[in-house]
C-alpha cells in the first residue's frame, strides 16, 4: 500500500507504508522524499568496493567476456562509479564498457574475426571507467 505525497512534496513519489512506519515520529524535513530498494540476487557482485570491481571487470576480460550476459559486467561498472556524482558521464562510460563486453562475449560466433581487438575496447573501457572514478588525491 502507498501513501500519498503531502501537499507540499506533490510531484514527488510517494512514500511506501514501511518505510513510513519505519520513519514513524520523525519530523517531515527528515522523511525521504525518494526511495530505491533493489532486492540483492548476487551480494558478492551488488555489493563489492570499487577496487574488487575493477579486479574482477579484469578477471571477466581475461575470461573473454565468457558467462556475463548476466549483466554482472554492468552491475560492477556501477559499483566502480557508486560515489561519482556525475550520474550521466557515468552511464555513457558503463554504456562503453557493456557494450564492449557483450562484443567481446559474442565474439566465439565469429571465429574468423581477430579477438584482440575487442579484448583491447573492453581493456580501454575499464581503464577509462577507472580513471573517471579516481577520486584525487592531496599532496
Amino acid at each position: 500500500m502507498i501513501k500519498p505525497a503531502p501537499p507540499h512534496k506533490r510531484g514527488a513519489r510517494p512514500i511506501p507504508l514501511p518505510l513510513e512506519a519505519c520513519c514513524a515520529g520523525w519530523p517531515e524535513e527528515r522523511k525521504p522524499i525518494d526511495v530505491d530498494l533493489e532486492l540483492l540476487v548476487d551480494p558478492e557482485t551488488q555489493l563489492v568496493d570499487r577496487v574488487a570491481a575493477l579486479a574482477m571487470l579484469r578477471e571477466d576480460l581475461e575470461q573473454d567476456g565468457k558467462d556475463t550476459h548476466s549483466g554482472r559486467d554492468a552491475i560492477l561498472a556501477w559499483r566502480v562509479a557508486a560515489d561519482v556524482e556525475d550520474r550521466f558521464r557515468m552511464r555513457d562510460l558503463i554504456g562503453v564498457l557493456t557494450v564492449a563486453f557483450t562484443t567481446l562475449s559474442l565474439s566465439h560466433f565469429r571465429p574468423d574475426e581477430p579477438i584482440e581487438p575487442k579484448r583491447q575496447a573492453v581493456r580501454n573501457a575499464i581503464d577509462a571507467l577507472e580513471a573517471a572514478t579516481e577520486k584525487p588525491t592531496s599532496h
